[in-house]
């Protein structure tokens, strides 16, 4: 087998380049915002207490054996304390795309329920200045 020089040249500045060539990075995809909504049940539950704790994270966790909604899916601060819930009536179609095994993630959106944009969020109980989260899936 020969080599000619145009291959062994390209041979000879691939491996000489390949240390200097990063690959370009690409924009990871964005999760897409499902629905805004109010946590449910927050006064009976830690909501009040740890407003100033929720930019550190938030998560979801189903309860299936929760005694009172089988579709229940608790709202979490980082530190596990219960917060709520997400809304029954929107919990009846997020459960099942849970239990699949589908991420379903949780974000403040940076905005606190008041009269005047309630409308857009899906709420059961709430009290003005309660934080408006968004429900998000990969894109």
């Amino acid at each position: 087998m020969t080599i000619t020089r145009r291959a062994f040249g390209a041979g000879v500045l691939a491996v000489l380049t390949a240390p200097f060539i990063k690959p370009i990075p690409t924009a990871a995809a964005q999760p897409v915002v499902i629905n805004r909504i109010a946590i449910a049940g927050g006064g009976y539950h830690a909501l009040p207490k740890r407003l100033a704790s929720l930019a550190g994270g938030l998560t979801l966790k189903r309860e299936p054996e929760n005694p009172f909604d089988a579709n229940a899916i608790a709202i979490l601060d980082r530190d596990g304390t219960h917060l709520g819930y997400v809304p029954r009536r929107l919990a009846e179609t997020i459960a099942p795309v849970i239990d699949a095994g589908e991420a379903i993630g949780v974000r403040l959106s940076g905005e606190t329920i008041s009269p005047e944009n309630r409308a857009d969020v899906v709420r059961t109980d709430w009290c003005t200045g309660d934080p408006i989260l968004e429900l998000t899936r990969a894109a």
